[in-house]
């Protein structure tokens, strides 16, 4: 088991109770089956993630833990550290982040100017894409509902260039409505980058092989009722690993 993955995810936790997995996120309609195994299988393949609302309490922190519980095997994970907030590990924390690269995984639990753990903005975020950009894996989320929204938060509020935007390759935004049974939230689609242009998935995105079999692993979690990310990562480790 990486315990390290699941300090990280549980250590982004605000809110109380128990981080959500991606089943949860199934299970409550947020993802579909099928983007639930296209974004697993791009994570798989090394994407970096950034997850995206407006409002706050729209699920942005859960969608990343969800993420970042589904990392590969082997991966080093770094969250980032900026002086600001409660520091991760204690005294003494490692900046090590500064100097991430290939192999590794840089989690900032946002991209935001509010002062707690592991947010980042100005210089911090343009180093943590710079860090992408030198062959890092990045996890973040932000307020932001679009793609758009997204890179003029990062180019135009933190001083980023759009190349170094570019470091990340997948964007989920999420929809949040309100109504009589409460708060909705719902991925409409999953903005994607390939070579220098963007596209995106629906609600119900064809699936290469490797999806297939992903979307199959994940009905099982379904059909199981596998919920806590504790067994959901090791699940998964064990279905990575053969």
């Amino acid at each position: 088991m990486d315990d390290r993955v699941l300090e990280v995810v549980n250590r982004s936790n605000q809110r109380g109770g128990r981080m959500l997995s991606v089943v949860d996120l199934i299970d409550a309609g947020t993802l579909t089956l099928e983007q639930a195994a296209v974004l697993t299988a791009r994570i798989e393949a090394g994407s970096s993630v950034l997850v995206g609302a407006n409002p706050g309490g729209a699920g942005k922190t859960a969608v990343m833990g969800a993420v970042v519980t589904m990392l590969p095997p082997g991966e080093s994970i770094h969250v980032t550290h900026t002086g600001r907030g409660f520091a991760f590990g204690g005294a003494g924390r490692s900046e090590t982040w500064r100097n991430a690269g290939s192999g590794d995984c840089l989690v900032a639990y946002e991209i935001s100017p509010g002062s707690y753990e592991a947010y980042i903005r100005d210089e911090d975020v343009r180093v943590f894409l710079e860090r992408g950009l030198a062959g890092a894996r990045l996890i973040t989320n932000l307020h932001a509902d679009t793609l758009e929204q997204a890179r003029d938060q990062i180019v135009g509020d933190n001083g980023a260039t759009p190349a170094e935007f570019n470091a990340f390759d997948t964007f989920v935004p999420i929809t949040v409505t309100g109504g009589s049974g409460g708060l909705s939230r719902v991925v409409e689609q999953i903005d994607y980058r390939e070579g220098n242009g963007w596209s995106w998935y629906g609600r119900s995105p064809a699936l290469s092989g490797r999806g297939g079999e992903i979307a199959a692993f994940l009905e099982g979690l379904v059909a199981d009722r596998t919920r806590r990310i504790e067994e959901v990562r090791r699940r998964w480790l064990e279905f990575v690993n053969g």
